[in-house]
């Protein structure tokens, strides 16, 4: 696994055990979400971020360079990519993961470019949502 690897599995660790302060600077919230910025990646600029508690969580991500890393990239982490419906946003692309010994799950929704690449496609922004096995 390369670092990007490691970062996304911890990123995805953290979010499950309800614990964004592993990720970043926890902010009050606004509204309905909690901003967690600066954080200790250096490709996630920032995040919005609702803890799961005893339901669903949700965590919007902004990505530092979107664009610039194609869709296949998170497989590794979150198995092979289903295709969902195109948006006005672009296409969406499901993965999900696990973490070992984790009583939740994180659902990725990959939103990508509009191009026809499906997982080589570039990824523009990241949702997750948390929720139990």
């Amino acid at each position: 696994m390369t670092n990007w690897d490691d970062e996304w599995a911890e990123l995805l660790e953290a979010l499950c055990a309800d614990d964004a302060s592993r990720i970043g600077t926890v902010g009050k919230h606004e509204g309905e979400l909690a901003p967690v910025r600066p954080t200790r990646f250096r490709w996630l600029d920032s995040l919005d971020w609702w803890p799961a508690g005893h339901g669903t969580g949700i965590a919007v991500l902004e990505l530092t360079d979107p664009g610039t890393v194609p869709a296949e990239a998170w497989e590794p982490l979150c198995g092979p990519l289903r295709e969902a419906r195109v948006t006005r946003q672009g296409h969406l692309l499901v993965g999900r993961h696990t973490p070992a010994g984790s009583a939740r799950r994180a659902t990725l929704t990959l939103v990508t470019d509009e191009s026809d690449d499906g997982v080589r496609a570039r990824v523009l922004t990241v949702r997750i949502r948390v929720e139990p096995v």
